[in-house]
């Protein structure tokens, strides 16, 4: 994923990744995140569902460790939480399959994805 946006998602989610500065032999963000942008939107409301349970105390304080995908599949390791973090987490790994990971756009489905940041095949259709 480009730099910038690794940044904004650190920027609206600092608990999360309050460790993405430690050394490698403590969290594998400082490789950054290792995946497309299409699965930007994804990542962000799964970071998003997160601090909202945390923050009504429905589960103990999250740290993100590593974010990646691995075999067509997001790939997010994480300390703290309990089964609902784990619940939502994968929740979001079994959308990511279905997603494409560069584009956003649904895999073998006429769905398509509603996406909120501007992309060359939704500029061009909004011009239109």
């Amino acid at each position: 994923m480009q730099r910038d946006l690794e940044n904004w998602l650190y920027a609206r989610h600092p608990q999360l990744f309050a460790d993405k500065d430690l050394p490698p032999s403590e969290t594998a963000l400082c490789w950054g995140i290792e995946c497309g942008p299409g699965w930007l939107p994804l990542i962000d409301t799964l970071c998003r569902t997160l601090d909202d349970a945390v923050d009504r105390e429905e589960m103990p304080p999250v740290r993100v460790v590593q974010i990646k995908e691995k075999r067509g599949r997001l790939r997010f390791r994480y300390r703290g939480g309990n089964e609902t973090t784990r619940a939502i987490i994968e929740l979001a790994a079994n959308l990511s399959e279905r997603l494409d990971q560069e584009s956003g756009a649904w895999r073998n489905s006429e769905i398509p994805l509603l996406c909120p940041w501007p992309t060359p095949k939704n500029v061009a259709r909004r011009e239109d």
